[in-house]
């Protein structure tokens, strides 16, 4: 007989108290495969967060939460944290219209203490939560999860730089995914471990060197130099120096899918008042054979719902068509994935040109960079979880006579504006920047949408913005990007049409793709197709509109606004922007300096969306076909 599923029973926390001293090994095998089942029917972080069980689970065993503050850095690994904290429940609708996000979110949950989707942040917001408590005389204990990943973010050493400084308790949990367990020195490290993680034994270590510096003569020097010695064993040992060079305790390495020694370990480490990191060693993917022979593939697994006689698929889906990313447009168009043909246009752009570079932020198969890294190694740059410095590099390598493609998120490419501005436009360098994801981006929710690109570039000189509205036109602005002279921007989003029109050589140039009588509509990127569509529902009821697609942001067209301001036509805009943002503010300011009327603004949101499906993207923001046709046909009344 089967023993009943004790998953069921944790509905928060404190629930982890009734449990006997074997039970979370069995608890743990629970989440993994309550993660597994419905990831692979909703879609998600996989190997991230199936690496990350036993070590989410000791967390909170070890602290009192929502006392205690626990922080996630990225948050795409807090399946396990949801599971424990009363998310049972909507963790079956995750990432989805209705659900709970994928990542830590103060709004959703006591438990959730800061919320995260960006890499590189926990530590300082730790340090951050660790001050405020001894300022106000606080109680609870401060822990931070950061991966070796996020390590390779700057922010993250500003934060450990200063956290060395600090004479209070702080625990810097360092998830190291990336390295294996050696066997032949784990019992010695796992004996150090515990014996430096103790109370015991930090103040043994102070009263040994409180009596040598008592001895007249060398007893100082005799501490120093037994000092020296433990830091020379312990290098050899464990590789810890950095860490405490900032001024922090060291423990670790020790094994991270070892439950029961780190849980005891974390709880000892907690004890510490002065900060401390703990490394952890862990497998991402376990669990899943799958995943742990391919973890970069099988980091993020795209929705793939399984049919009602069916269990959940058991392969990732990598490629976009027959999905949702396209929403109306899936109906009426052949979508497919963007970054499989931007990789493709790269390695051609490469083969004719020897000076062409690909650059990416530690996202070489999601931006469809792979491809190029495999035929071209000596010309790939990964620059691990630092788009600031992704894109200084890129202007040193554009100053020396390279031509760097550098491909990274939009929402992630907020973080490197400044750089952009400085390093780049000022210095007119031809640096081309391919950000995708750019508009709505469905499931992952308010952190990873890429919205505000067009508002934080387009009032930076010299800098080119332009935003393909399909596959075929996607591919050939990136070829004639070489050509430019100029730092250049190429916007698009996860999945786009294959061809909506005849190809224009000129990729400056607005086109007309629909003719009309007294209405213009006018678009850019993934709304496009919603727009040429919405066009077809007024043919249909004897409204004619002219769809114009406006594919380069900046510049804008002059002799297309030109022509539609004299031809006095009731102009729309529709695109996936903030409110008082991007081309509908572009082409406000050039209507009013020309004297004609401002346009209307179809689609702009004002706040920060949450997660939907694409198509729920589009009914909220009033993108759907149907919600512009009905628009236009009011305003023409």
């Amino acid at each position: 007989m089967n023993e009943p599923e004790l998953l069921h029973t944790i509905q928060s926390p404190k629930d982890l108290a009734k449990l006997s001293a074997e039970q979370p090994e069995r608890l743990a095998e629970e989440l993994r495969q309550r993660i597994i089942t419905t990831v692979r029917h909703t879609g998600g972080h996989l190997a991230s967060n199936l690496g990350a069980v036993e070590l989410t689970l000791a967390a909170h065993l070890a602290l009192n939460l929502p006392h205690d503050k626990l922080i996630f850095d990225v948050g795409h690994q807090c399946y396990t944290h949801k599971l424990l904290t009363g998310r049972q429940e909507g963790f079956a609708k995750l990432r989805g219209d209705g659900g709970i996000s994928g990542f830590p979110k103060m709004s959703e949950s006591e438990y959730d203490c800061f919320g995260t989707g960006h890499a590189s942040t926990s530590i300082s917001a730790a340090v951050g939560f660790a001050k405020a408590r001894d300022m106000t005389g606080g109680k609870y204990k401060v822990a931070a999860i950061i991966g070796d990943g996020a390590l390779t973010g700057g922010l993250s050493y500003e934060a450990l730089n200063d956290a060395g400084r600090m004479k209070s308790q702080l625990l810097v949990i360092l998830n190291d995914n990336q390295m294996s367990i050696d066997r032949n020195v784990g019992g010695l490290d796992k004996h150090l471990t515990r014996l430096r993680a103790s109370r015991r034994w930090h103040s043994a270590k102070r009263r040994v060197k409180g009596g040598l510096d008592r001895i007249p003569v060398v007893g100082s020097h005799l501490a120093d130099f037994l000092e020296l010695i433990k830091r020379k064993v312990r290098q050899f040992i464990v590789n810890g120096s950095f860490f405490e060079s900032l001024g922090f305790r060291y423990l670790g390495p020790i094994d991270g899918h070892d439950l029961p020694n780190l849980t005891r370990v974390m709880r000892g480490a907690l004890t510490s008042q002065y900060p401390t990191v703990l490394h952890v060693l862990t497998r991402k993917g376990k669990g899943d054979p799958d995943a742990e022979r391919e973890p970069e593939k099988y980091h993020g697994v795209s929705l793939h719902p399984a049919k009602s006689d069916e269990s959940p698929a058991s392969e990732p889906k990598n490629d976009s068509r027959g999905g949702s990313v396209c929403g109306s447009a899936e109906q009426e168009f052949d979508c497919a994935d963007c970054k499989r043909y931007v990789g493709e246009a790269l390695v051609k752009l490469a083969d004719k040109h020897k000076n062409v570079a690909a650059i990416t932020a530690a996202m070489p198969i999601g931006t469809g960079l792979s491809v190029f890294r495999e035929k071209y190694p000596e010309r790939f740059f990964d620059a691990g979880i630092a788009e600031a410095h992704a894109v200084t590099m890129a202007a040193g390598m554009a100053a020396a006579g390279v031509r760097p493609y550098v491909a990274v998120y939009s929402t992630f490419f907020q973080r490197a504006v400044d750089f952009v501005i400085h390093d780049v436009a000022l210095q007119k360098l031809p640096v081309t920047f391919l950000l995708d994801h750019a508009g709505f981006v469905e499931h992952d929710g308010a952190t990873h949408q890429g919205i505000f690109d067009i508002a934080l570039l387009q009032s930076i000189p010299e800098l080119i913005i332009l935003a393909p509205s399909d596959i075929s036109e996607l591919t050939r602005v990136i070829e004639e990007s070489h050509n430019i002279n100029a730092p250049v921007v190429i916007r698009y989003p996860k999945a786009l049409p294959m061809k909506l029109d005849d190809d224009s050589a000129d990729p400056f140039a607005w086109k007309t793709l629909r003719e009309g009588g007294n209405l213009c509509v006018i678009s850019h990127g993934a709304a496009m197709v919603n727009a040429l569509i919405a066009a077809r529902i007024l043919d249909a009821r004897g409204i004619q509109a002219e769809v114009v697609r406006a594919s380069s942001i900046k510049p804008i067209d002059a002799d297309a606004v030109n022509r539609i301001i004299k031809s006095k036509k009731s102009v729309y805009i529709v695109e996936e922007t903030p409110r008082l943002a991007g081309l509908s503010a572009i082409l406000a300011h050039e209507f009013a300096a020309r004297g004609a009327g401002a346009p209307t603004t179809l689609g702009a949101i004002d706040g920060f969306p949450e997660q939907y499906t694409r198509r729920a993207f589009e009914e909220a923001a009033g993108l759907t076909p149907e919600a512009i046709a009905e628009a236009v046909e009011h305003g023409a009344r």
